[in-house]
């Protein structure tokens, strides 16, 4: 990766000048916390993604997000995917729940590890196949984007959604993140990590 492309991303994400991103990349100075890093590469992942819904008593397997968010559910929609992501970095939050420091054993010293929640504010859009003859009223739904036969239609919607990854840090390793679910963003009482 060139250091202009790193400095043209950094001046966008971080809302400075082209010319001080360039700076900062020149002189190495630009070292992005590894929880961080660990969650942009989540998100990434995230996209493209089938969101689970409710089937009898159980839930079809796959990326879980909260009722409170009203998304839709067959049978009136199909395939409902996450199509896109705007996320704000900077509201990430780490929220430990369990800490065990670092003990030496024997010759050996084991590393301290952390358990607890990470955080990030969301823009999602999602995109999904609909019944033309049970539509979806939704603020945010687009409607319609593309007719794909006689009784379906391409649709797409928006949500503010808080995402919650379960990590595990241990001293001196990258970052181990579980996507928990994605949840209606409400005010946070968590404390910002960086």
């Amino acid at each position: 990766m060139s250091k202009d492309y790193v400095a043209k991303h950094l001046a966008r994400e971080q809302d400075i000048s082209y010319t001080e991103a360039l700076r900062r990349v020149q002189s190495a100075t630009v070292q992005e916390n590894p929880l961080l890093t660990e969650v942009k590469r989540e998100c990434w992942d995230l996209i493209g993604e089938k969101v689970s819904y409710r089937f009898g008593s159980g839930i079809v397997a796959s990326v879980q997000f909260a009722d409170e968010l009203r998304l839709p559910s067959p049978p009136r929609i199909e395939r409902l995917k996450i199509h896109v992501m705007e996320n704000d970095y900077s509201s990430l939050t780490w929220c430990p729940t369990e800490t065990i420091p670092g003990i030496r054993l024997g010759g050996e010293t084991l590393p301290g590890v952390q358990t607890g929640d990470v955080t990030i504010e969301s823009r999602i859009g999602f995109r999904c196949e609909m019944k033309k003859s049970e539509p979806i009223e939704d603020p945010t739904l687009d409607f319609p984007q593309e007719y794909l036969d006689e009784d379906h239609v391409l649709v797409s919607l928006e949500r503010d959604v808080l995402l919650r990854w379960h990590a595990v840090l241990v001293e001196g390793k990258r970052p181990d993140l579980i996507f928990s679910c994605g949840e209606a963003r409400q005010p946070s009482t968590m404390v910002r990590a960086f």
